[in-house]
C-alpha cells in the first residue's frame, strides 16, 4: 500500500455522456473529480502479468478510493488520457484503488 506522500501526481476523473444533437449522438467527457495519484507506465514482468488480463493494459494508477469509479470513466494526467480497463481495491480495506489503464494515443503521437 503506498503512503500518502507517494501520491504526488494530479489526475482528473472524467465521466462520459452522450449528447444528441440534431439526432446525431456526440460523445462528451466532463470532469467530475481531481485527485492525487501515482501514475506508472508498466514494464517487464509486471506488464506481462497485467496483459494476461487484458492485452491493452500499459499503465497503472494508484489512488485513494472514489465511489462509483468504473471502466465507464477515464483519467486525465497532464496532456495524457487513459481509458480505465480494470478497477481493483488493493487491500480490500478501501484504502487504495489500483486502476489498470490503456494510454489513449492520438493519431499524431
Amino acid at each position: 500500500m503506498p503512503r500518502s506522500g507517494s501520491l504526488k501526481q494530479r489526475i482528473t476523473i472524467q465521466e462520459r455522456a452522450i449528447n444528441n444533437v440534431l439526432g446525431d449522438p456526440i460523445e462528451v467527457w466532463s470532469d467530475v473529480q481531481e485527485m492525487w495519484a501515482k501514475v506508472q507506465p508498466m514494464r517487464g514482468d509486471e506488464l506481462f502479468k497485467a496483459q494476461q488480463m487484458n492485452t491493452r493494459i500499459n499503465t497503472k494508477i494508484t489512488m485513494r478510493p472514489y465511489p462509483g469509479l468504473s471502466t465507464l470513466h477515464r483519467i486525465i494526467h497532464g496532456s495524457d488520457t487513459y481509458n480505465i480497463l480494470s478497477v481493483q481495491n488493493v487491500d480490500s480495506l478501501g484504502v487504495d484503488m489500483l486502476l489498470y489503464c490503456e494510454e489513449v494515443r492520438t493519431s499524431g503521437s
